[in-house]
């Protein structure tokens, strides 16, 4: 009996002995499945890493080149369009450039041609009355002016040129005296201001630098009252020959002109010399004042002057 219970107990030992290194074996090789696995995926994951790296990095490089090709488009784009620019302000200033010189021949041209032929009807006495289109011409030219004298400005209402909406004057007036009447001229607010004064001012000052310092004094304070005021002098008429013998103080009107010729220049006025269009047979009967020949060929004159 003994002995069979001993010989039970070694064949349980045995089998026991077999089922555990079964047991180990199968976790051996459990392991080893789940290692290999594993790995595998780890292996995945890695090649995959580097499968979207190099992607990424591909499509930054795509990036980048997209880019560089829009940034030299762009700037190849730019080029062209400052080319375009310049060259197109270079031909518009190659056409003002050639357009003024056009325009300044012409006008150049035509007005030595229409001074010869003035000279030619004034001395024939051949000067006809403005045209109805001259007319509307210089009404229109002169609409926003006002023309600012003594007696001499009067006469271009008297005449009909213009209306007396567009004088301002004085008769007998020297220039302290139109001084005082700049608030009138400023209160029109005039785009220009034509001066046109006699011989009153030869014979009121001594000295010509008294004239200079009032002529200069009436100049600033037009500018001073209309800011932007263009404004044009038209010179000093000398007397008729025959006044000229018996009145010593109008003898100096010339110089009273070259005077008023620098005053000008020095404050930048336009001054006009009228003084080619005067005729002996063109002034009235007191040797100061001018008929209406004068003033249709002053009016004609300044049109071409100022009227571009």
């Amino acid at each position: 009996m003994r002995q069979y219970t001993r010989l039970l107990r070694i064949a349980l030992l045995i089998l026991g002995s077999f089922l555990l290194a079964f047991v180990v074996l199968g976790l051996v090789f459990t392991f080893r499945i789940k290692k290999s696995t594993v790995t595998a995926e780890a292996k995945s994951l890695v090649e995959n890493l580097g499968t979207k790296s190099e992607i990424d990095a591909a499509s930054e490089l795509a990036a980048l080149q997209q880019t560089e090709v829009q940034t030299q488009a762009a700037g190849l784009e730019q080029a062209e369009t400052q080319d375009l620019v310049q060259n197109e302000s270079q031909v518009q200033d190659q056409n003002q450039e050639q357009a003024q010189t056009e325009n300044g021949q012409e006008s150049g041209t035509s007005l030595d041609a229409m001074i010869a032929q003035w000279n030619e009807e004034l001395d024939a006495d051949t000067v006809t009355n403005l045209t109805d289109e001259e007319q509307v011409a210089v009404r229109t030219l002169f609409a926003n002016t006002i023309f600012f004298g003594d007696s001499m400005t009067q006469a271009i209402g008297e005449y009909g040129f213009l209306d007396m909406t567009n004088i301002v004057y004085q008769r007998s007036a020297t220039i302290d005296v139109l001084i005082t009447k700049i608030p009138e001229v400023a209160a029109m607010l005039p785009k220009q201001v034509v001066i046109f004064t006699g011989l009153n001012d030869c014979n009121h000052y001594t000295e010509i630098a008294d004239y200079r310092r009032d002529y200069v004094t009436m100049l600033q304070q037009l500018k001073a009252s209309i800011p932007g005021v263009k404004i044009i002098v038209s010179s000093l008429l000398s007397p008729s020959d025959a006044l000229g013998q018996v009145r010593a103080d109008l003898v100096r009107a010339p110089q009273f002109d070259q005077e008023l010729r620098s005053i000008c220049q020095e404050n930048d006025v336009t001054y006009v010399d009228s003084t080619w269009i005067v005729r002996q047979k063109n002034y009235l009967d007191d040797g100061i004042h001018m008929n209406r020949t004068f003033y249709r060929v002053w009016f004609r004159y300044l049109k071409a002057l100022l009227g571009n």
